[in-house]
C-alpha cells in the first residue's frame, strides 16, 4: 500500500535541513489543491494516497526558513528554500480563493475561530503568514557578521532587530545569486 500523503508530510518534520528541503522540493511539484465540505487548506498528490493539510506542509516550509538562520546553511540550501516560495503563494492562493467561494456559495462549513486565539499571522499560522507575504526570504537572513562576509558594506535588504541590537540581516536573492558564482565559479542563472 502506498504511504498516506499526511504521514509522508508528517515524516519530512524529522529530517535534517537539507533533506527537509530537497524533500519538500521535490514534493511540492505533484500538490494539487483539494476543497472538502470542512473548512480547510487541503491538497493531494498522484503518489500518495489521501488528502493532506497543506498548513502541515507549510508551517515545515516556513520552519525550514528560519532553520536556514538558525543553522547558519549554505548558500545553496538557502536559494532551493527560496526557489518554493512562488509554488507555496500559488497553492494558498488557490485554495484561499476557492475556499472563499464555497463559503460564499454555501458549500464549505465556516472555519470555526477561537475567539482568544488573536492575530493568525503573529501565531504563525502558515496560511496567515504566506497569503500575507510575510513568508519569501526568510531563509536570506544572516547574522550581522555572515552578512559582512559575503557582501562587506553592500546595501542590505532589511534586519531584524532584538533586545541585544542587530540579529539579522536579510540579504536579496541578487546578492545571494552572486555570492553563490563567486564562491563556486558557477554562473547562477537568475530566477529575477
Amino acid at each position: 500500500m502506498t504511504q498516506t500523503l499526511q504521514d509522508h508530510i508528517t515524516s519530512l518534520h524529522t529530517l535534517k535541513l537539507t533533506d527537509a528541503i530537497k524533500a519538500i522540493t521535490t514534493l511540492t511539484p505533484g500538490l494539487k489543491t483539494s476543497i472538502q465540505p470542512k473548512y480547510g487548506y487541503f491538497v493531494t498528490h498522484s503518489d500518495y494516497d489521501g488528502i493532506a493539510d497543506l498548513q502541515d506542509l507549510g508551517r515545515l516550509w516556513l520552519e525550514a526558513g528560519h532553520r536556514c538562520f538558525e543553522e547558519h546553511a549554505p548558500l545553496e540550501v538557502r536559494l532551493l528554500h527560496y526557489q518554493q516560495t512562488d509554488i507555496f503563494d500559488k497553492l494558498y492562493v488557490d485554495l484561499d480563493k476557492r475556499l472563499e467561494a464555497g463559503l460564499k456559495d454555501g458549500s464549505i462549513a465556516p472555519q470555526v475561530r477561537d475567539p482568544e486565539a488573536g492575530c493568525s499571522c503573529c501565531a504563525g499560522v502558515p496560511s496567515s503568514v504566506i497569503l500575507c507575504g510575510f513568508a519569501g526570504g526568510k531563509a536570506f537572513h544572516f547574522t550581522p557578521e555572515e552578512y559582512e562576509d559575503l557582501w562587506g558594506e553592500q546595501e542590505n535588504s532589511g534586519w531584524t532587530y532584538g533586545i541585544g541590537g542587530c540579529e539579522s540581516v536579510t540579504a536579496s536573492l541578487k546578492q545571494v545569486e552572486e555570492a553563490l558564482a563567486r564562491t563556486s565559479g558557477v554562473e547562477v542563472v537568475s530566477m529575477l
